[in-house]
């Protein structure tokens, strides 16, 4: 009966990310990503770049990452249904702690690791977490990411033999998947 249920939300949730996200490059930990389990062996590396002062100089919205990552369940979704539980699991305690997980989830949406998608009066309904090869790829892209820590994480990738995003844009073309629009 469990496993009915998980396939339906399953379902359920991959139809919501073809709703609104029909072009993206959603986070599966699926077919495309060789070396990986449910998170990549490159995922220090993701943490460091993210609280990098160049990215986020005020704040670290790791924990609000992770959390999230350990919420999705290979579909590269997060149902949010109540954000006080979110920020709380993310080590948010304090009188001020839903306003600074939100204010990190925002952060994450700008720096292209999520994407949000309000319902109604629920500005956090759902959040796809973007495959970290695109954010890495777009960030750099913008001059964002220093030289010696790409340099660092394309050596990574290759011995967890993690695809660059170039060879898994190419795989997803070869699968016939619609590419994400980068821009």
């Amino acid at each position: 009966m469990a496993s009915r249920r998980a396939m339906a939300q399953s379902e359920r949730l991959r139809r919501v990310r073809a709703e609104f996200w029909p072009d993206a490059d959603p986070w599966t930990g699926g077919e495309y990503d060789d070396g990986w389990f449910k998170a990549p062996r490159t995922l220090p590396l993701v943490l460091s770049l993210i609280r990098d002062k160049k990215l986020s100089p005020k704040s670290d919205p790791t924990n609000v990452y992770l959390e999230l990552l350990s919420r999705q369940f290979g579909d590269g979704i997060v149902e949010i249904q109540n954000e006080a539980d979110h920020a709380y699991a993310a080590g948010y305690t304090s009188t001020r702690a839903k306003r600074t997980w939100e204010e990190h989830m925002r952060l994450l949406e700008s720096l292209g690791f999520i994407k949000i998608k309000g319902i109604g009066p629920s500005p956090y309904k759902y959040v796809l977490i973007v495959h970290p090869s695109t954010a890495i790829h777009e960030l750099e892209q913008k001059g964002l990411v220093q030289k010696e820590w790409m340099d660092v994480y394309r050596d990574r990738c290759a011995i967890t033999k993690e695809l660059s995003y170039e060879d898994r844009q190419a795989a997803r073309k070869r699968a016939n998947v619609r590419p994400i629009a980068v821009g």
